[in-house]
């Protein structure tokens, strides 16, 4: 199914899924296929506390959240997968889950992600999943030599 620029629960629901196969980088791999789904002004925002998880916690820009994406993605693969889907006309939920490998170490987290749509794209993401388990995996892509505090570094 193409995405058009039409809010409808049809095309919401194909939003969520291309998200999570465009979610799917391989280590080195382009990260623009996903964020061509995002619109210009969208921000992301992980419900974690900034002051607790600062790669992640708090409201980012696309941008900020595209320098996130490509900084995990230089030293890991990222494979992500649908488990469930509801959608609205103007919104979709999507349940997931994960199986990434950074070194020796194993990383699987299930998530929550809610994408709210506008003319087809996305205007804003908000996502929920086991921080504990997102930190360590935080940790071990800092070990892998991924820059990670891509906030910092502008």
């Amino acid at each position: 199914m193409v995405i058009s620029n039409i809010d409808s629960v049809e095309n919401s629901r194909e939003i969520g899924r291309q998200l999570t196969e465009r979610w799917c980088i391989e280590a080195g791999g382009d990260v623009e296929p996903f964020f061509e789904l995002f619109d210009e002004s969208a921000t992301c925002q992980s419900m974690v506390k900034p002051d607790l998880f600062p790669e992640l916690g708090g409201v980012m820009t696309k941008q900020q959240f595209k320098d996130y994406v490509y900084a995990e993605s230089r030293v890991s693969d990222l494979n992500v997968w649908v488990t469930g889907i509801t959608a609205e006309p103007n919104r979709v939920a999507v349940e997931a889950a994960s199986d990434m490998k950074v070194g020796e170490h194993v990383y699987q987290n299930v998530y929550h992600w809610l994408f709210e749509i506008k003319n087809g794209k996305v205007t804003a993401a908000r996502y929920y999943f086991d921080t504990q388990l997102a930190h360590k995996f935080v940790e071990w892509l800092g070990e892998a030599g991924a820059n990670m505090n891509t906030r910092d570094a502008k």
